[in-house]
């Protein structure tokens, strides 16, 4: 069965992990909706401000039941052949019930792109409902099979070129060392050390909580802003000589979406330990990595003291990325693997 219409479940935000999958099916030339749960939640929410804060944090149930009466009429009308519901977005178990009441043959996969200490309940409810789930980290794959879920494969993020892409590979930069991402207290300990020793060095921070949270007054004085995003992270990331990965260390042992968006952008990266990924990117030929806290300085160094190995890291790690990690062929994999298993 070819899948030629995709509903897209999930956030339409900048830099969502869902434009990605989107900009894929353009690529595909696949027909594809995408309905946004968060956002059409707004419209039933009642009380103001006080009550989209409410429902933050005590959602209300009601409010989620009349958005997701949306998605079943949505799905009667598109007729996709492939529903993508991702991460936590908050689809009821009874939707894709319905869902599957009205047309047994549509298909539905279910994308995790996160670590599993964000699941939650109504995730585990929906299993029985998915014909496909696809987790970002190979080694929670017999975790997802003890907890009942079908058809799991390791669907790694990616790289998305029409977003983040740029062909320059710079020999030249604005920023000697760069951070994007959230703070993080590990990720504050690696920033420190780095701005504690490499003192002359024009070093970038931007990211969310960095300036309520950080404690170091080295690291505070290179905070930027809040956040980059698409066009303007991959231009950031292309014209700073070092990009700083510190991986979450509940992804471990996992890459996080910054891992492929640098490659993407032609920058080169320097992350910590990353083991799914390492004999795939390899150090010092497509990635430099550092094991601990220790390795950070003469890593460091060995990038400022190698310029022409350094110009064919970013070389070779986004050739790679461009021939084998994208999310094209992401999209690709999960619409030829689904077919795998047969619908309800």
């Amino acid at each position: 069965m070819q899948i030629n219409k995709i509903l897209f479940l999930g956030a339409s935000g900048k830099g969502a992990l869902e434009l990605s999958y989107l900009n894929a099916a353009k690529e595909l030339g696949i027909e594809f909706k995408i309905f946004d749960p968060a956002k059409e939640e707004i419209k039933y929410i009642k009380g103001g401000s006080i009550g989209k804060k409410l429902h933050a944090f005590l959602p209300v149930e009601q409010w989620i039941r009349k958005m997701n009466r949306e998605i079943i009429l949505l799905v009667k009308k598109f007729n996709p052949g492939l529903v993508l519901l991702f991460t936590n977005t908050r689809v009821l178990p009874g939707t894709l019930a319905c869902i599957r009441t009205m047309n047994p043959k549509v298909k539905i996969a279910w994308l995790w792109p996160d670590t599993p200490l964000n699941l939650e309940k109504h995730n585990f409810l929906n299993a029985p409902f998915v014909d496909m789930t696809c987790t970002y980290s190979s080694a929670t794959l017999p975790v997802f099979e003890r907890a009942g879920f079908p058809n799991i494969h390791w669907v790694p993020l990616a790289g998305d070129f029409q977003m983040h892409g740029i062909d320059n590979i710079n020999e030249t930069f604005d920023v000697d060392i760069s951070f994007v991402g959230g703070w993080r207290p590990e990720r504050e300990r690696v920033m420190n050390i780095i701005c504690e020793h490499f003192k002359n060095a024009n070093i970038e921070i931007y990211g969310p909580y960095w300036k309520r949270d950080c404690k170091h007054a080295a690291v505070r004085s290179k905070i930027k802003g809040e956040g980059l995003y698409e066009k303007q992270l991959a231009d950031f990331f292309n014209r700073s000589r070092i990009n700083v990965n510190v991986i979450d260390d509940t992804n471990y042992p996992a890459a996080n979406m910054r891992f492929f968006e640098v490659f993407t952008a032609g920058g080169l990266q320097l992350a910590s330990a990353c083991p799914e990924q390492e004999n795939i990117f390899r150090h010092r030929e497509h990635i430099v990595y550092f094991k601990s806290e220790e390795d950070i300085i003469p890593e460091i160094e060995w990038i400022l003291s190698h310029k022409e190995e350094c110009n064919q890291i970013r070389s070779k790690s986004h050739n790679l990325l461009k021939k084998d990690h994208t999310y094209t062929q992401r999209l690709k994999y999960i619409t030829e693997h689904i077919n795998f298993k047969e619908s309800l």
